[in-house]
């Protein structure tokens, strides 16, 4: 933070105030880990009361389309986290800046999505920088030519004041400083809302950096917030997923969420790490049907797995202990309070599990 007062009073003094510092941020769960004060670090950068923002954004190349969540979501939720007076200004890129690195219609879309979201200031890195003049490539002037009418459309009706509306999506920018973690590596501290709200868009659903009537938490963006937050989000609706609901769990909120018992099967972790399951699931045989695959005996994380979806791979993690696992999984996990057959967890999993009121464990 000293250093950059120092940097903002030093471009103060030697500019006359005419220039301006400005912040190009990334990703919100690493800037948390870093411990990152965004209203104090602006105020620091501001010279004469002004800063400006370069968001994190869209990618340097093409991506399929269910990708593009990120680049809505990334403006929104940095939105709420950048102080009043502060400029936003994302920068459109193309590397290694030909038409095969990005599409004109994607770069295009990423224009409008940065001006829908009220940018102050589209920063363009579409030309070549190893190309010396930018008239050699008259397609790229011919893609911003056409685009600008379209671009001064939207920012001339968008009002500052626009408030967006959708599914509420908090995020605090303390947020690593209350991760759980079993390792000492930083990366286990990064917790992002960004699964959330990639699976609400991707769904056709706004979200929005707002309070809103419905909210959603995933993982562990829930140790973030007081008690006092998480009653004020559970008065309205609220969507959670497993780890989300093992760590209301376990702050006292069972009841209010309709969960008799929810703990993590082996330690808790950022990520929760799963088996590869039997291959018999895979391939839904007779015998598969009949050990594990049956819709009445065991959990949907069984039937319904595909190998292409895991939760993640955590320490240790190999093909062979993974089978393992999985074979423990299908001989001693499927047992009930009443003697009907259910899965649940075997000791080498540790990912989160609700005790139902049939007394089955369910993913």
């Amino acid at each position: 933070m000293e250093v950059a007062r120092l940097l903002s009073e030093t471009v103060a003094e030697r500019s006359a105030g005419r220039s301006q510092l400005g912040l190009m941020s990334s990703w919100l769960d690493t800037t948390s880990v870093e411990g990152r004060d965004w209203p104090a670090l602006f105020d620091a950068l501001a010279v004469n009361g002004c800063a400006a923002h370069r968001p994190h954004f869209a990618p340097y190349t093409d991506a399929p389309g269910r990708e593009l969540s990120f680049s809505v979501w990334t403006l929104e939720l940095q939105r709420a986290l950048r102080p009043a007076g502060v400029t936003s200004e994302p920068e459109i890129e193309n590397w290694p800046h030909t038409a095969w690195s990005k599409a004109d219609t994607q770069t295009w879309s990423e224009m409008v999505a940065a001006q829908l979201a009220g940018s102050d200031a589209l920063l363009l890195n579409v030309h070549p920088m190893h190309a010396k003049r930018a008239d050699r490539y008259p397609q790229v002037g011919d893609l911003l030519l056409r685009s600008r009418p379209a671009l001064d459309w939207i920012a001339d009706r968008r009002p500052r004041d626009l408030v967006t509306e959708g599914v509420y999506v908090p995020f605090k920018q303390d947020t690593a400083t209350h991760v759980h973690t079993r390792t000492a590596d930083l990366d286990d501290m990064a917790a992002g809302p960004g699964p959330a709200a990639d699976f609400l868009l991707r769904s056709g659903v706004p979200i929005t950096a707002n309070p809103a009537a419905v909210a959603v938490l995933f993982g562990q963006l829930a140790r973030a917030l007081s008690d006092d937050e998480l009653r004020q989000l559970l008065s309205g609706g609220l969507l959670l997923d497993g780890a989300a609901a093992v760590v209301l769990a376990e702050r006292g909120f069972s009841r209010l969420i309709g969960l008799r018992e929810a703990d993590w099967s082996a330690g808790s972790s950022r990520r929760p790490t799963a088996p590869t399951p039997p291959r018999s699931c895979w391939r839904r045989t007779t015998r598969a049907r009949s050990a594990c695959c049956s819709a009445s005996t065991c959990s949907p994380r069984w039937r319904g797995w595909n190998r292409s979806t895991p939760l993640g791979r955590g320490p240790g993690w190999s093909p062979r202990a993974a089978r393992s696992g999985a074979r423990a999984a299908t001989a001693s996990s499927m047992s009930s309070v009443d003697g009907s057959r259910c899965w649940r967890p075997p000791p080498s999993t540790n990912f989160p599990t609700a005790t139902t009121a049939n007394g089955c464990s369910t993913p």
